[in-house]
């Protein structure tokens, strides 16, 4: 016969406080912390730069800041301790993952689940791949910060004495403020609060319902907030889909639940979306079962899995596997219900499962760092833009950058991104692998300097004469040098490209700011076409300078630039050239 558990999630009288729950719970933090140990090799990348400006005062925070608590409050304490220094940050996290894991324990003691099953429950959290994410990318402590404050705000809410309840709703609020994934909290709390099977006085419900409506009104406002500031048009990151989207990143967050890791499918068929939807289909069912039997906790876990995931749902083009580690804490204690009750874990085998625990938890977080794809290279967006951007500046420290400015180039290679850049102006640039890794002109900024200016741009006919400019070269940065040297680099560019008004235009720059001799100190490999190709154009070149005599400069201007030409794909062929 299956074992059945009564408890009514009946809060502080039907909950044990001892000891021995705590050192579960402190061992399930250290399993945690250990297991996610590769996460301070952590660097900044992508958002993390913007978010380290703010702090540092390069960047003005906004009248109404989104998550207050993460990008803004979290930072500014940091930044004066700790400034570009990763490791601070990093062990923060891998602290709040560990306190994550040690919530989660905390919080199946007070659903009256057993010994066992809290460590289940508790190891389950400390090892899950969904933590990837949120420990190696700075920026992710939104969700570090939101997990943590709603899973214990919900176990002090269930802990006895008043004091704790008004922790529980400083916690929601922080948990509101950290990330909107957790604006659905107030909703648990309620369920709480009415399930309670002691009978307070009228005072302390009226307290208690007081508390949920403060943090009721935090969670309205921060969705305002992110409904009103974030981008939800149609092409924006955060557009909002249809009951098609809902449905279909349904299927995908239960697959991902589903899924060990550490390689995650993005883009399942049809039968995996299906068996991610059957997820959802099954827990309801086993909840509505273990309901009729008297237990409410397995209805419970389900509904904070619906809450945590409910905001991701509705968005189109912001959606990762990751996303989802704010629901890992409800299916982890959804899993450690399935234990039998009566099942106890005997030492050897607890810490058999803790060692498999750490295993699984370091090993797959290695794994993740070390996956290539077909061509060898990193497989991992997060990874990839991560050593992008550390190898960057790597790169800036070494190089006479300060308290100049700084010109960080993006030629375009295509006749329709060269029309594109003439129609937006010359600082126009698209979103590449370098300008995301480096969060576009902050990381720079932040490495070299406050006495340095840096712009992104796609061309050198505006860019200052002292300018010391740096190639985007796709997944590193190449010093083009002054910008004489620099305007050379970008005519060769240009003529291999086949964008002839451009070569013309960067070439003759270069000739007035040399005066009579031009010179470059030639490399190869700092161009991001061969010479090859900027020599097949040379004559076509040449015919597009003869038309262009008497339009918009003069036959000297045009012959300068004919001249020097010349000189220039001699000195680089290094030979002379058949006429």
């Amino acid at each position: 016969m299956t074992e059945t558990n009564n408890n009514k999630i009946s809060g502080p009288a039907g909950v044990k406080n001892d000891r021995t729950g705590w050192l579960v719970a402190l061992g399930a933090m250290a399993a945690a912390a250990v297991a996610r140990l590769p996460a301070l090799g952590a660097w900044w990348n992508q958002d993390d730069w913007g978010l380290l400006a703010r702090a540092a005062g390069l960047a003005t925070v906004p009248e109404w800041p989104i998550r207050w608590l993460s990008q803004v409050a979290y930072w500014q304490v940091f930044w004066p301790l700790a400034g570009l220094d990763p490791m601070p940050y990093a062990a923060s996290r891998l602290v709040m993952h560990a306190l994550a894991a040690g919530g989660v324990v905390r919080l199946a003691g007070r659903l009256d689940l057993v010994r066992s099953q809290q460590w289940l429950a508790g190891l389950i959290m400390a090892a899950t791949p969904l933590a990837f994410s949120a420990l190696y990318w700075a920026a992710g402590v939104q969700d570090l910060l939101a997990v943590v404050c709603v899973v214990w705000s919900l176990e002090r809410w269930l802990a006895p004495g008043r004091g704790n309840r008004l922790l529980a709703a400083a916690l929601a609020a922080g948990a509101v403020t950290a990330k909107e994934t957790a604006v659905g909290l107030p909703l648990l709390l309620i369920w709480l609060l009415i399930r309670e099977s002691s009978r307070p006085t009228d005072r302390h419900r009226l307290a208690a319902w007081s508390l949920v409506a403060v943090t009721a009104v935090a969670a309205a406002a921060n969705a305002w907030l992110a409904l009103r500031f974030f981008s939800t048009a149609a092409n924006e990151p955060y557009a909002i889909g249809g009951v098609g989207t809902v449905a279909n990143n349904f299927g995908l967050y239960g697959l991902w639940l589903l899924s060990p890791g550490p390689r995650y499918q993005t883009n399942p068929g049809l039968a995996a979306g299906a068996a991610g939807g059957l997820l959802w289909l099954v827990w309801a069912g086993w909840s509505l079962v273990r309901w009729r039997r008297g237990d409410k906790i397995p209805a419970f876990t389900l509904a904070g899995a619906l809450v945590m995931v409910a905001p991701l749902l509705p968005l189109r083009h912001h959606l990762a596997p990751d996303l989802a580690y704010p629901v890992e804490p409800f299916g982890s204690l959804a899993l450690a219900c399935l234990w039998p009750r009566r099942w106890t874990l005997k030492p050897v085998v607890t810490a058999g499962l803790v060692l498999a625990c750490v295993a699984w938890g370091f090993f797959g977080m290695r794994g993740r760092l070390a996956l290539r794809d077909a061509a060898g290279l990193l497989a991992d967006p997060l990874v990839l833009r991560t050593a992008v951007s550390a190898a960057a500046v790597q790169h800036l420290r070494h190089l006479p950058l300060h308290g100049r400015t700084v010109v960080i180039l993006q030629p375009p290679l295509s006749r329709p991104a060269a029309a594109m850049a003439a129609k937006l102006g010359e600082n126009w640039v698209t979103g590449s692998l370098l300008y995301n890794s480096l969060g576009g002109a902050w990381g720079p900024r932040l490495v070299v300097g406050h006495g340095t200016t840096v712009r992104w741009a796609n061309g050198l006919l505006t860019a200052p004469a002292d300018a010391f400019v740096l190639l985007d070269g796709g997944r590193r940065v190449e010093p083009w040098g002054d910008i004489g040297q620099a305007l050379l680099y970008q005519t060769l560019t240009d003529l291999g490209a086949g964008l002839f008004e451009r070569a013309r235009d960067h070439l003759l720059r270069a000739s007035r700011l040399a005066g009579q001799y031009l010179s470059l100190s030639y490399s190869p490999e700092l161009l991001p076409l061969s010479l090859d190709a900027a020599l097949a154009n040379r004559r076509a070149f040449h015919a597009f300078l003869d038309e262009s005599r008497g339009q918009r400069h003069t036959d000297a201007d045009i012959e300068a630039v004919r001249i020097n030409l010349e000189q220039l794909l001699r000195v680089c062929a290094g030979r002379d050239l058949d006429d």
